[in-house]
């Protein structure tokens, strides 16, 4: 499977720029990328999936991510954006199938009953709610099969119980996960890594026990204290 190795990351957009010296994602690790809006944790994913120009280098495995075709990159990574849309009236199966290796027709149908999308398959994806939006989407990118998922925000839209069967099925995928989040104690249940982004530069790369409320004062410019929070389950 894929390690993936950054190295002299440069990215500039609009005014805002992003730099990173080295970061190295081993396969199988749960990453959480967090920081302020603005802070360039889309910037980043963008740029490790080679949707923007930058300088610097971008490995997965010895294979730098410009020399990958679209079609290699599809068999590598997928990739969830913040906001995605389809303005056209395709069906929630048809969108969820895209790119999708038919020979595996059972984890089809386990992707489109994790995501409780089986009474919606032949909606048009313009009929549905935000929330409900989000999870084809999501369900699109799971069923790439790729061994890397990007996704930017991903719970945004969802309520509670989709956020937490997500969630958890995210902890125990054997895939390399990297994700944009915003609930700090969200994401301390469910991820084991986090890159901390503050003003365009990776501030902090931390496993989770290290992440503490001095760490995430300094990252958010505000007073942090412990406290006990409430826990939710899919168990039930």
């Amino acid at each position: 499977m894929y390690d993936l190795r950054v190295s002299g990351l440069c990215v500039e957009r609009g005014g805002f720029r992003l730099g990173l010296s080295r970061l190295f994602i081993g396969y199988g690790e749960k990453v959480a990328v967090m920081g302020e809006n603005g802070s360039g944790k889309s910037t980043l994913l963008l740029s490790l999936c080679g949707m923007l120009s930058f300088r610097g280098e971008v490995l997965y495995g010895d294979k730098p991510v410009s020399a990958l075709s679209f079609r290699e990159r599809a068999r590598i990574f997928s990739y969830l954006p913040q906001n995605p849309e389809i303005l056209f009236p395709y069906t929630v199966e048809e969108i969820v199938s895209l790119g999708f290796d038919r020979s595996d027709k059972d984890f089809l149908k386990e992707v489109f009953s994790l995501f409780e999308l089986e009474a919606m398959k032949k909606a048009r994806i313009t009929e549905l709610s935000g929330g409900e939006k989000k999870r084809v989407f999501i369900a699109r990118a799971v069923a790439q099969s790729a061994p890397i998922l990007f996704l930017d925000e991903p719970t945004s839209s969802l309520d509670v119980r989709h956020r937490v069967r997500f969630l958890e099925y995210l902890k125990e995928l054997k895939k390399t996960v990297c994700c944009v989040m915003h609930d700090v104690n969200e994401a301390l249940r469910y991820f084991d890594r986090f890159l901390f982004l503050k003003k365009g530069e990776l501030v902090y790369d931390l496993k989770k026990e290290e992440v503490n409320e001095e760490v995430l004062s300094d990252v958010f410019d505000v007073a942090v204290s412990s406290c006990q929070c409430f826990v939710f389950s899919c168990s039930r």
